[in-house]
This record gives C-alpha cells, sequence and structure tokens, in this order.
C-alpha cells in the first residue's frame, strides 16, 4: 500500500494522469519514447511505462532516483538519468 494515495492532492493528481493517459492513449497505440522530467521518487513510471516502448526517468534528486529505481525495478522499459 503506497500511504500517499491518503493525501488527497496526491491522489487527485494520479488519478489526473491516468484518465488523461487513457484518453490520449485510446486514439494511437503505444508512444516510442517518454520522457517523465522531475519523476521524483517514481510513483507515476510504472503507469508512463505501459503507454510506451521506453520511459526515461529525470530529476535533479539523486535519493528519489534510488527510491525510483528501487520501487520500479522490475519495469524492464524504464531508466532513470
Amino acid at each position: 500500500l503506497n500511504f500517499k494515495f491518503l493525501f488527497p492532492t496526491f491522489r487527485n493528481r494520479f488519478v489526473f494522469v491516468r484518465a488523461r493517459l487513457k484518453k490520449y492513449a485510446s486514439t494511437q497505440s503505444p508512444w516510442n519514447q517518454g520522457l517523465n522530467l522531475g519523476t521524483g521518487e517514481g510513483d507515476y513510471d510504472r503507469m508512463l511505462a505501459s503507454y510506451c516502448h521506453d520511459l526515461t526517468g529525470v530529476d535533479v534528486n539523486e535519493e528519489d532516483l534510488m527510491h525510483a529505481r528501487a520501487l520500479n525495478k522490475g519495469v524492464m522499459n524504464l531508466h532513470y538519468e
């Protein structure tokens, strides 16, 4: 369980992003490449990676990237910079 979902602001953003991905992805095949600027702790990356062939998550905070790598370890089409 991700306790962030208990916070309305996080949950609202997550639901908004998920809805937009479903809306735009339904009109075309998966995107070749995706870029998540400001990926933070990688909370959205597993979901984003399911809509593209290759996703790059980028953040200036190395601790957040270490958390994101651990959280999304099994996602083969995702890498961090």
